[in-house]
């Protein structure tokens, strides 16, 4: 059996794209490459590269059903609990001093208020 080697502009007919496509996406397809130019694809890489633009219908009658994994009570989100309480802080701003680069203690030195915006 022989193994045949397209080289891009065979190839390109055989995929139903041009040799311009194959050139700028080269990176990202499976090819072999001969010494520092010579570029050629084997019916194995023509096979991946059409299994790499293969898609399946997401909608319609063809499109495969969405399958919802068994979770706790049926829900998909009832595996999730609710975050502890933040007490009673009353404080409109929900970023902590830290993430804005001040400690508590820097706010509280300066005179700001905990959670206070001071930017």
């Amino acid at each position: 059996m022989t193994r045949r080697r397209l080289g891009y502009s065979d190839t390109a007919v055989e995929l139903g794209v041009t040799v311009t496509w194959l050139q700028r996406h080269i990176k990202e397809l499976p090819h072999k490459k001969l010494g520092n130019r010579r570029v050629y694809f084997t019916d194995a890489d023509i096979e991946r590269i059409d299994e790499l633009a293969h898609r399946e219908p997401e909608s319609g009658p063809l499109a495969r059903p969405v399958v919802v994994p068994e979770t706790l009570g049926g829900h998909p989100l009832a595996h999730l609990k609710p975050l502890p309480s933040r007490g009673d802080r009353a404080t409109s701003s929900s970023v902590p001093d830290v993430a804005r680069g001040r400690t508590a203690a820097q706010s509280a030195k300066d005179g700001i208020p905990s959670g206070y915006d001071h930017r």
